[in-house]
C-alpha cells in the first residue's frame, strides 16, 4: 500500500523538470524511491549480467589555455598597394594575450551496474565501476569522473546532473553486493500495479506545471545563424565596456531600487516567495522585480551577514537577507527576517511569526530533517526560541543521490526584542549543545512546523 499520496509542488517540478531535460528516462519512480529509473534508450547492448541504470545527453569538456592576440598601442596591419603586392606594418608596444578557451564533445552519458561509458563524436570513454576512483561535483552542472590516471570533464543540464551524479555514486557503493546483481535492478523495475498508478498519477501533475520556456535547436542552420549573431553582440557589449571605460563620462543609466508602498510584513509574506535550497538565480530574479531596497540579496562572500546588521537600521531599514550556499552557489544556503520599528510595534506573536519563517523553509524539512533540540529562553531584553535540525536516514538518502546542497545540520533561531515587539529570525550553519544556556525550557517547535 502507497499510504501516502500527497506530493509537494517542488518534488513535482523537479520531476517536471527532469523529465523535460532527459528524452530517455523517465524519474519519477526513482524520484518517488519506490524504484529505479525507467530508462529508453536503443542502440546499446549490454553484456552479460549487466542493465541500464540510467543515460542522458551529455558534454564532455577540456579547458585549454591558448593564445588569442595581442593588447597594446598597435597590432599591426596590412595595406595592399598594387596586385599581388601588400606592405604590413609590425606591431609595436603590444602584448601576448592568452586565455582559457573550453572546447565540449556533445553525446550521451550512459551508466550501467558494472560500466560508466561517454558516446560522442569527438569523444569517448569507458570506465568499469570498480575502476573509479573519484567523483567530485566542480559546478551545478559539472562533475568529474576519475578512473586511475584517466580523469573526465562531464557538462549535464543543471536539472538532472544530481541524478546522474547520484546514480553514478549509487552504482560505485553497491558494486560487489546483492544489490549490483542483475537481478535485483530488474526487481526493482518492476513496479506493481498500485506503484504504476502512483507514478503514471504523479507524473501527469508534473505534466501540468508551467515551466519556463526552452530554446529548440531542431533546425541547426537557424541555430548557426543565432550563434553567430550572438557572437557579434558580444563583440558589440565588449566594445561598450571598452567606451565607457575610456569614456568615463558616458554614465551607465541604471534602476535604483526604491522602498516601495509594501510594509514590512508583507515584504516577508510575499506570495511564492522564494525558500532555503530553491533557486538562488530565481530568488535573485524574484526580489529584483520587487525592486525593493529592503531585501539585500547577498551576491556570494562580497557582504557578510555582521555588515548587513550594520546596515539594517531605521535609515536602511533591510528586513530581509538571503545569502547563498557555499560551494552550491546556485541554491539559497540562508536567510534572516528582521522586522524593527522602534516606532509602531509589529504585533505578532511567536505563533504567528512562527508561521511566517515557516513558509522560507524547504516543504518536505521534517521528512528529511529530524529536531534535534527545541527550547526557548529569556537574555537580556529578548525573548529567544531555537529549533535545531539533523538529516535523518531519508534525508541522507535523497542528499546522496540527488541533492548534494542539504546541509547535515542546521537550525533557526526566533528572537523578539521585547522593548518595542521587533522580531528577528535567521538560519544557523550546525549546532552544539554548548549553545543552550542554563534555564532554557522547552519549545514545542514540530507542532507549529508541521
Amino acid at each position: 500500500m502507497i499510504a501516502n499520496t500527497e506530493i509537494s509542488m517542488e518534488t513535482l517540478k523537479k520531476i517536471a523538470l527532469a523529465n523535460r531535460a532527459n528524452p530517455y528516462v523517465d524519474i519519477t519512480a526513482w524520484e518517488l524511491q519506490i524504484g529505479l529509473p525507467i530508462v529508453n534508450y536503443s542502440g546499446f547492448f549490454c553484456q552479460e549480467d549487466e542493465r541500464l541504470v540510467y543515460v542522458a545527453p551529455a558534454k564532455t569538456f577540456k579547458d585549454t589555455n591558448q593564445f588569442v592576440g595581442y593588447s597594446g598601442t598597435s597590432g599591426g596591419a596590412s595595406f595592399r598597394v598594387a596586385k599581388g603586392v601588400t606592405i604590413r606594418s609590425g606591431r609595436s608596444g603590444g602584448r601576448a594575450i592568452r586565455q582559457d578557451i573550453r572546447k565540449f564533445n556533445d553525446g550521451d552519458l550512459i551508466i550501467t551496474n558494472k560500466r560508466v561509458l561517454f558516446i560522442g563524436k569527438d569523444d569517448s570513454f569507458e570506465f568499469k565501476v570498480d575502476k573509479i576512483s573519484t567523483t567530485k561535483v566542480i559546478a551545478v552542472d559539472c562533475f568529474i569522473i576519475q578512473s586511475g590516471r584517466n580523469a573526465k570533464n562531464i557538462q549535464i543540464d543543471s536539472n538532472i546532473a544530481t541524478y546522474a551524479l547520484g546514480l553514478i555514486n549509487y552504482v560505485i557503493q553497491n558494486y560487489g553486493t546483492v544489490n549490483s546483481t542483475a537481478e535485483f535492478y530488474d526487481a526493482n523495475k518492476q513496479l506493481t500495479q498500485e506503484q504504476m498508478e502512483y507514478c503514471n498519477n504523479v507524473r501527469l501533475q508534473s505534466l501540468q506545471i508551467k515551466l519556463p520556456k526552452t530554446s529548440s535547436k531542431k533546425n541547426t542552420g537557424l541555430w548557426k545563424i543565432a550563434k553567430i549573431l550572438l557572437c557579434i553582440a558580444a563583440l558589440l557589449f565588449a566594445l561598450l565596456i571598452i567606451l565607457n571605460i575610456a569614456f568615463p563620462s558616458a554614465k551607465n543609466q541604471s534602476k535604483e531600487l526604491t522602498i516601495t508602498d509594501l510594509s514590512q510584513e508583507e515584504i516577508v509574506t510575499l506570495k511564492n516567495h522564494p525558500r532555503l535550497y530553491d533557486s538562488y538565480s530565481e530568488a535573485t530574479a524574484f526580489y529584483e522585480n520587487i525592486g525593493d531596497k529592503r531585501v539585500l540579496i547577498s551576491q556570494g562572500s562580497d557582504k557578510t551577514l555582521y555588515e548587513w546588521h550594520d546596515e539594517s537600521n531605521d535609515e536602511n531599514p533591510v528586513v530581509l537577507f538571503i545569502n547563498p550556499r557555499e560551494n552550491y552557489e546556485d541554491y539559497i544556503g540562508g536567510f534572516t527576517i528582521k522586522l524593527r520599528n522602534s516606532t509602531s510595534p509589529v504585533d505578532l506573536s511567536i505563533e504567528e511569526f512562527t508561521a511566517v519563517v515557516k513558509t522560507y523553509l524547504p516543504e518536505y524539512l521534517l521528512d528529511y530533517y529530524d529536531i534535534e533540540d527545541s527550547y526557548s529562553t529569556i537574555r537580556d531584553n529578548f525573548s529567544e526560541y531555537t529549533c535545531a535540525f539533523t538529516l535523518n536516514d531519508a534525508g541522507k538518502k535523497y542528499k546522496e543521490t540527488s541533492a548534494p546542497y542539504l546541509r547535515d545540520d542546521f537550525c533557526i533561531q526566533l528572537s523578539h526584542n521585547n522593548s518595542f515587539d521587533g522580531w528577528l529570525a535567521e538560519t544557523k550553519v550546525g549546532y552544539t549543545e554548548m549553545e543552550k544556556i542554563e534555564g532554557a525550557e522547552y519549545w514545542d517547535a514540530e507542532s507549529l512546523l508541521r
